[in-house]
């Protein structure tokens, strides 16, 4: 089986992207595809969370709880078990199946927890393809900047723009892209700028599906994107 990666990035239309595959679960199971569960009910969150090393701390352990070193490898071993069994489980017509989390880019940032997340499905797959959109720095700079605002935080733009440098995660995208194509290889890297003239008939969703297979253009539903 193949494992097809999207990895954001953030402020890409990610959330879109996990409507769609959420709404068409059940038609792409057909068509050979799926978008598995035990990862996350929407965004497949709970993998990037697995793939940080035990001493990282991130907002998913708190909001669920997960305080010690013990509850986080528990945690960690019951997703491994989760996975092993759904992919185990599945449809002999499944070719390839897809997962989705802009924190696949926002939060592994070391080769390391790259490396786990290759750990954790090489059992299953043969073969890897990373679907990541880059979005032009200073758009996604903006883009942080008006969150921020409507989420109630007073911050001066000349101060918020400073982030916007070659030595962030968030904008070095050959950073980010080596990172990728060092633990996965070079050939699996698929990235595509996000700019609605460069998408397949201009539409993101639709970009998104010819990337799984041009096949599956026109089949499958677009209601709530």
């Amino acid at each position: 089986m193949k494992a097809v990666i999207h990895i954001g990035t953030e402020k890409t239309g990610s959330t879109s992207i996990q409507n769609f595959l959420l709404e068409n679960r059940q038609a792409l199971i057909q068509e050979g595809f799926y978008y598995p569960k035990s990862l996350g009910a929407l965004d497949h969150r709970k993998v990037s969370a697995y793939c940080l090393e035990n001493n990282q701390q991130d907002d998913f352990f708190k909001l669920n709880n997960l305080s010690s070193l013990k509850e986080i490898e528990q945690f960690k071993d019951k997703l491994k078990n989760d996975l092993n069994k759904e992919i185990k489980a599945l449809p002999s017509n499944i070719h390839t199946v897809i997962i989705s989390s802009e924190h696949l880019h926002s939060r592994l940032k070391s080769p390391s927890e790259i490396q786990n997340l290759h750990d954790l499905l090489s059992h299953h797959f043969e073969s890897f393809e990373i679907i990541c959109y880059l979005r032009e720095q200073l758009d996604t700079c903006i883009s942080f900047y008006s969150t921020a605002l409507k989420s109630g935080n007073a911050i001066n733009f000349e101060n918020h723009l400073k982030n916007c440098q070659p030595n962030s995660h968030y904008y070095n995208y050959f950073t980010l892209l080596s990172l990728w194509e060092n633990c996965f290889g070079h050939d699996a890297i698929r990235p595509s700028i996000f700019k609605e003239k460069e998408f397949i008939n201009n539409d993101l969703i639709d970009d998104f599906t010819s990337k799984l297979s041009p096949n599956l253009l026109g089949k499958l539903e677009k209601n709530n994107q």
